[in-house]
């Protein structure tokens, strides 16, 4: 390959600062972003822009070419290229078996994961999203989620804490006292909740069918293209989940809390061929360990956050949404009893 032919005169759009996190990150340097348009055959560089989206585990930035449009994400640790081989595999899996996903650019060596500057980063084909929307038609969702349990796609990552285990009662109350002693401004909120969280938890129960699954379908992964289609992205966190505690987590999220989006969501599945089926509280055992691990992070980090940083602000907005949407026993009796039968 020649390298010049990849060497073009740019120059890199201000940073664009992803509302409502108020967050903003040092640019990719010129020389690391030639170096990923050559190693990924990716053409002439043209425009760098971003970080254009930021979530827990990475940032992404869109990087024009004389090629076409790319996503390059850049993660916040240490992985290899072992780690994020299977995620790869699985997404293709599941794109040839219609669910719609950004295909992943691998190097000219065949790699997912470029080393440079100390760190790693992959690219993806750039899809023009919209926001995260959990109001997207439950029909639409519930077909997708179907053909990723039923790609046929098994994978050797295992089951991970984060969608099984409780953070328990000892942890919530030490820190509901904590955020209480630093007067943070969710401390009231989370004093109400804890209750609720160490009741969720004993519901949880072991998986009844394991296979690999997406295991963070949250409206922040399954959103709608510009064009109205629907995308699944951020495949990192894949592995073996249970089906039915997966559509749980889903009914939460994509059901709103309605009666009619939970069961045309539920519906849309089971027609698709999906696997899973929501029968017992333990199926919600997903969500529950998910969201509660996410609030356990988000009341840590935020006590370990320096006084008004962004970070703060970032937690305490993180474990708000808890408190708008929040997941409790009675919306899980109302969830079963909608889908029961059907």
């Amino acid at each position: 390959m020649n390298n010049d032919a990849n060497v073009g005169t740019w120059e890199p759009t201000p940073q664009i600062r992803c509302e409502p996190l108020g967050y903003a990150s040092p640019m990719l340097s010129p020389a690391t972003v030639d170096a990923v348009a050559q190693e990924f055959d990716l053409g002439v560089t043209l425009r760098l822009s971003g970080p254009t989206a930021r979530g827990e585990q990475g940032e992404t930035f869109r990087l024009d070419t004389s090629t076409g449009s790319w996503a390059v994400k850049r993660p916040f640790t240490g992985t290899s290229e072992e780690e994020v081989a299977e995620s790869a595999a699985f997404a293709a899996a599941a794109s040839r078996h219609g669910v719609p996903a950004p295909a992943v650019r691998r190097t000219v060596n065949g790699d997912v994961l470029l080393s440079v500057d100390g760190g790693h980063l992959r690219v993806y084909e750039w899809v023009d999203l919209r926001g995260p929307d959990p109001s997207l038609d439950p029909v639409a969702v519930g077909a997708v989620v179907a053909a990723i349990h039923t790609c046929g796609f098994r994978g050797h990552s295992g089951e991970h804490f984060w969608y099984r285990d409780p953070v328990g009662r000892t942890r919530w109350t030490e820190l509901s006292e904590a955020l209480a002693a630093a007067r943070a401004p969710f401390a009231d909120p989370m004093a109400a909740l804890v209750e609720e969280f160490v009741q969720l938890e004993a519901l949880i129960g072991p998986p009844v069918t394991l296979q690999t699954c997406h295991r963070d379908l949250f409206a922040d992964n399954l959103r709608s293209t510009e064009s109205g289609a629907l995308c699944v992205i951020d495949w990192d966190n894949c592995g073996l989940g249970d089906p039915s505690q997966e559509l749980a987590f889903v009914l939460f999220d994509f059901g709103l809390g309605s009666m009619p989006r939970t069961a045309a969501l539920y519906d849309a599945y089971r027609a698709a061929g999906g696997p899973g089926q929501v029968r017992r509280p333990a199926d919600f055992s997903m969500i529950i360990a998910s969201l509660g691990h996410i609030n356990e992070r988000a009341c840590t980090r935020w006590l370990d956050a320096d006084p008004d940083s962004a970070e703060r602000s970032r937690m305490a907005g993180l474990f708000g949404e808890t408190v708008d949407r929040p997941l409790t026993r009675t919306l899980i009796e109302q969830i079963l009893d909608t889908v029961a039968g059907r």
